[in-house]
């Protein structure tokens, strides 16, 4: 089994950007960033955003929000029942068209102490030198965080992988995360 880190390419693909103002159209209600309550959820309006001199900005059917996974309705309707068991997905307003933010459900702490490592100086912990997880806790988890590297990365097993790639494949659709088998964030 191998486990991958999510990685989102902004220089080639734009993202999804939430202003603020609407973040505090959910706080008011009690949704917090963890995005549950879900039945206290309203679709946000989101706008496309492109990194600064991205003048061949495509839009894929797989984007990036904060650093979750956003789906085209395409691409929601191909994956929805195969990542449902890992997530939730919640309804962004993308400039007029309706996608799916995706939510996954699982932090895990199953770290593989002897095989990761980060870079203390001071006793503050600057970044992650080495991460590897226990194979045998993170095998049936799909898709998930870590705490280890204060859940900004996401990071999934091989079914998930196979998953969205083979629905990429089938479905014609476009992504702009790639799968990377170093774990450690650069």
């Amino acid at each position: 089994m191998t486990v991958y880190r999510l990685n989102y390419n902004s220089d080639e693909f734009p993202r999804v950007d939430v202003a603020p103002s609407e973040w505090m159209k959910l706080e008011s209600k009690g949704v917090l960033a963890s995005f549950t309550p879900k039945d206290k959820w309203q679709v946000l309006n989101a706008t496309y955003y492109d990194e600064p001199g991205n003048v061949n900005a495509k839009r894929p059917d797989i984007m990036c929000w904060t650093s979750h996974m956003v789906f085209s309705d395409k691409a929601y309707q191909a994956l929805k029942v195969g990542l449902d068991k890992f997530g939730s997905f919640y309804p962004v307003d993308v400039e007029g068209e309706l996608k799916q933010a995706f939510y996954e459900n699982t932090k895990t702490d199953a770290i593989d102490p002897f095989n990761s490592e980060k870079l203390v100086i001071d006793g503050e912990e600057l970044e992650v030198i080495k991460l590897a997880f226990l194979e045998h806790e993170v095998k049936d988890l799909g898709i998930f965080r870590t705490e280890y590297d204060n859940a900004s990365y996401i990071y999934c097993t091989d079914e998930v992988k196979e998953l969205i790639e083979g629905s990429l494949a089938s479905e014609e659709l476009t992504s702009g995360w790639t799968f990377e088998v170093e774990l450690r964030g650069s």
